[in-house]
């Protein structure tokens, strides 16, 4: 039988907190403008840019490496252009 790793599994727990949080944060409602207008709200290279426009690559690091909405934005706009395609 394995050993549970404790530190581990608090890390874990911590972390979903911090994104339930998120999920929850008041703040988040103000992300509406830039999902009805289809802009990328992200600070950076691509802020401005309409998320259709972005690259399938610069979507999938996305996914990879950054939480809340601006990875939901990402996979959902990975799913429409997936089952476009179809």
């Amino acid at each position: 039988m394995a050993k549970l790793n404790w530190e581990k599994v608090k890390r874990q727990s911590d972390q979903q907190t911090a994104r339930d949080l998120e999920w929850n944060d008041p703040a988040r409602k103000n992300f509406g403008m830039f999902v009805e207008s289809g802009i990328w709200s992200l600070k950076g290279k691509h802020y401005g840019k309409s998320i259709k426009s972005l690259s399938v690559d610069y979507l999938g690091w996305v996914v990879d490496n950054i939480t809340g909405i601006h990875r939901e934005l990402a996979e959902k706009e990975l799913y429409r252009r997936y089952n476009s395609n179809t």
